[in-house]
């Protein structure tokens, strides 16, 4: 359906997916090779600092009526596991119970909305932090 730099649109069995990301790319120094005294914990360090990033999407031609909105997130702050290991001091070993919580928290970060359209379009708004994967799903209440 659409794409662009981030972001791809496509739609299938009357739901449309949106998909869109934040990349952020490594530092000159890092390039060069010169992070070499870095922890595994510091990975973060190396990548060129950014804002957040929003999108906004107007999906025209919508039949009136209410619509779902579904929205799927790993990033930093949920669904990455490995940021979820840094925050309990990187350990070495993981007892069952970590194991499990590190399982948990490796799906994806999950939400709903309820919206409407508006004079056939309907609105779909994304902020995404740098690093983060974000999926919408929107289909139609029946």
């Amino acid at each position: 359906m659409a794409q662009g730099e981030g972001y791809a649109v496509t739609a299938k069995n009357g739901a449309i997916r949106i998909v869109a990301y934040h990349y952020c790319h490594y530092d000159k120094l890092y390039l060069e090779k010169y992070a070499v005294a870095m922890s595994v914990g510091e990975r973060y360090h190396v990548f060129v600092e950014k804002m957040d990033l929003c999108y906004r999407f107007a999906l025209e031609n919508m039949p009136p009526g209410e619509y779902e909105i579904e929205f799927y997130s790993v990033g930093r702050s949920g669904g990455s596991a490995f940021d979820a290991w840094v925050a309990m001091g990187m350990p070495s070993q993981l007892r069952p119970t970590r194991l499990k919580y590190m399982m948990d928290i490796s799906n994806p970060f999950y939400s709903i909305v309820r919206q409407n359209t508006e004079n056939g379009i309907l609105s779909v708004e994304m902020s995404l932090k740098p690093h983060q994967v974000l999926m919408a799903i929107v289909s139609q209440i029946k």
